[in-house]
């Protein structure tokens, strides 16, 4: 199956990160994602979906069997917080992981992207009796599927632009590091699970602000292919109702109560047997 991850802008004309994935079996293969790939970094949100649709198809071999988004979709207006974002928050709050109200998001900027991508082809799955049709266009949220990734029971402090909020009172330079070793911690649990050659960080950390802002949007992009992937092994769970759906891996909820705070998890020796002694038997 193929998967195409987006981490999508709020605003059309932010930056998006995006990934493209071949699950078989139990095998995920990277292809492709923003950073690696001119005409995924190109692409905004509410513009030309079957754009994009045809270069997966082009690289791949076939169009894409799911679209993941990070991004609050409905199948109609939304006019105030859905019942989705109180189920994530519920679930995830207490961890640090609440998601955000869709009426920060440009007006008119999901309608859009969701039409875009039903005129491709890929209807919106929501929790309904018929549940989510292949190919589908589905919503997920990143931060619970790297917590799994990673282990955590919090929230995984990985946004270059929130450092201050992570580490107050710190340096630039001292919190740019912290941030790199996050990223590695990230890097590398990525590569235990999905074949993927993940550019050095080295010189990720040496480019501008919006460099790593790119690259921090693929790596969310490669997470929202996780839900995509749980979606058509038919291993997703719904939080939500029919208006609107968040999806996310069935692992995913065990993080909350069993992980660890994620500070242990970037010594990977001791942090590695203390989640696995940690975990339901």
């Amino acid at each position: 199956m193929i998967v195409l991850g987006i981490d999508a802008a709020w605003t059309e004309n932010g930056t998006s990160g995006l990934a493209v994935v071949v699950a078989e079996s139990e095998r995920v293969t990277y292809l492709a994602t923003s950073t690696t790939c001119d005409v995924l970094a190109g692409w905004r949100p509410g513009v030309d979906a079957a754009a994009v649709i045809r270069s997966v198809e082009k690289m791949a071999g076939s169009m894409p069997d799911v679209v993941a988004v990070d991004m609050p979709l409905a199948v109609g207006p939304m006019v105030k917080r859905r019942a989705a974002d109180d189920a994530i928050s519920r679930m995830f709050g207490a961890a640090g992981a609440s998601v955000h109200s869709p009426a920060l998001m440009q007006p008119g900027l999901a309608d859009r992207m969701r039409g875009q991508f039903e005129q491709a082809g890929y209807r919106l799955g929501v929790a309904s009796p018929g549940g989510a049709s292949l190919p589908a266009l589905i919503e997920t949220y990143p931060y619970p599927i790297m917590m799994q990734l990673c282990g955590s029971r919090r929230r995984v402090p990985h946004k270059a632009s929130k450092t201050l909020t992570y580490w107050p009172g710190v340096g630039r330079a001292e919190r740019r590091l912290r941030l790199r070793k996050v990223w590695s911690c990230i890097h590398r649990e990525m590569s235990q699970r999905v074949t993927i050659s993940l550019p050095d960080l080295d010189e990720v950390f040496d480019s501008s602000f919006a460099g790593i802002k790119r690259h921090e949007g693929a790596l969310d992009a490669v997470l929202c292919t996780f839900a995509g992937i749980a979606l058509a092994r038919g291993n997703a769970v719904p939080y939500g109702d029919a208006f609107a759906t968040i999806w996310l891996p069935r692992e995913a909820e065990h993080f909350r109560e069993y992980g660890l705070p994620f500070e242990d998890r970037l010594s990977p020796a001791t942090g590695r047997r203390r989640w696995l002694a940690e975990l339901p038997q």
